[in-house]
């Protein structure tokens, strides 16, 4: 059964997640989101909101990462699991795991990071800090998750699949004419290459992490003003894993916000010029940067050396990300573009000197 606008309120009186009495009465209105999976949003105004996720892939990996993403839900939400992690994410519902469909509540007046900081074009340090507070919340409950809990998700994570993607025969034959020159190009640069190849030899299995952390996965509620703790969706990759990832993920989620708005250019440099126009200055960004590591590396109580070590990895995997996110956004694209190029040729220079980029680009 796969679920449609119009056979979604049975299903869910069948489930006894709603009843009819509430439907009748009108307090039940459905809008189907868009995405890779069939998702739909249930406004109630007199009862929980919920989000409906239905895999539309059957195939028994995508089945597995929502029997993951469910684990962590149930996990985060049992009776001794400490506030801080009940707090990060939407309270659990419901599963159906004959059908692949995962409920949980709907918080219909929040927005995501990312429309929030376009928005705002500002980065203020009670957001930035609740943003590190909330990664690091994930990062420091290993025992919680994976021994405290009654039914822990599973262990290991794999390294992510952009380490590889160079090698990567699958890719070279299933994606699009613009992916194909974008590894093509990385194939043909020896330093990224072995950039990659070594994040992948110092993957380390050691922490409970998110696995897809960036802007459009957390959440804050419209009109806060710093009192409400942000919300963590889309916990499909989590599982044990490397730290440096989510923080990597976060650092690219700064970086994709400033070059986004810097203007179109015929020349693929990244010239100063260019950068002087990018979506906000660079030292409204270093602040923001700032913000969020100082209260991350407090969160998690890291000694100097050790947050030295950790922001150069850190670095490195955002520009990691960077090229992984360059990927997808080519998958539906002719060729190569601007923004494209200019992605690339920033994970590059990432990439060629980490400490130098994270104080030219971060400020640190």
């Amino acid at each position: 059964m796969f679920l449609t606008a119009a056979n979604l309120v049975h299903y869910l009186i069948g489930r006894g997640v709603v009843t009819a009495e509430s439907v009748v009465k009108g307090d039940f209105m459905v809008a189907e989101v868009g995405c890779r999976n069939r998702n739909f949003k249930v406004i109630r105004n007199h009862s929980t909101s919920l989000f409906i996720k239905q895999m539309q892939d059957t195939k028994s990996q995508s089945i597995s990462t929502l029997q993951q993403e469910t684990l962590i839900y149930k996990a985060f939400h049992e009776k001794k699991a400490p506030e801080t992690l009940k707090n990060l994410t939407p309270k659990f519902i419901d599963y159906d795991p004959g059908r692949n469909i995962l409920i949980m509540e709907l918080h219909p007046d929040t927005e995501n990071l990312n429309s929030h900081h376009w928005n705002l074009k500002d980065f203020p340090e009670s957001l930035e800090r609740r943003f590190a507070k909330a990664l690091a919340n994930i990062h420091n409950s290993e025992d919680k998750i994976f021994v405290d809990s009654s039914n822990p998700p599973k262990a290991n994570m794999p390294i992510p699949w952009i380490f590889t993607i160079h090698n990567n025969q699958y890719a070279m034959q299933n994606g699009s004419v613009a992916d194909k020159a974008l590894i093509n190009i990385i194939k043909q640069t020896p330093l990224l290459t072995m950039q990659l190849d070594a994040l992948a030899k110092e993957w380390q299995n050691d922490v409970l992490i998110h696995g897809d952390i960036k802007w459009d996965n957390i959440l804050l509620t419209k009109g806060d003003k710093g009192s409400k703790p942000l919300l963590v969706i889309d916990w499909e990759l989590a599982a044990k894993g490397d730290a440096t990832w989510d923080v990597g993920g976060a650092l690219q989620s700064f970086l994709l916000f400033w070059i986004s708005g810097m203007p179109n250019h015929e020349t693929q440099p990244v010239d100063q010029q260019i950068v002087e126009k990018g979506t906000v200055p660079l030292k409204t960004l270093q602040g923001g940067v700032q913000r969020f590591w100082h209260a991350y590396c407090e969160e998690r109580n890291f000694s100097e050396n050790h947050k030295k070590a950790f922001l150069i990895k850190s670095v490195r995997c955002a520009a990691a990300r960077l090229i992984q996110t360059n990927y997808e956004y080519l998958d539906a694209l002719p060729q190569m573009n601007h923004f494209s190029y200019r992605a690339l040729q920033l994970s590059h220079n990432i990439m060629k000197d980490p400490k130098g980029a994270s104080f030219a680009l971060f400020g640190l």
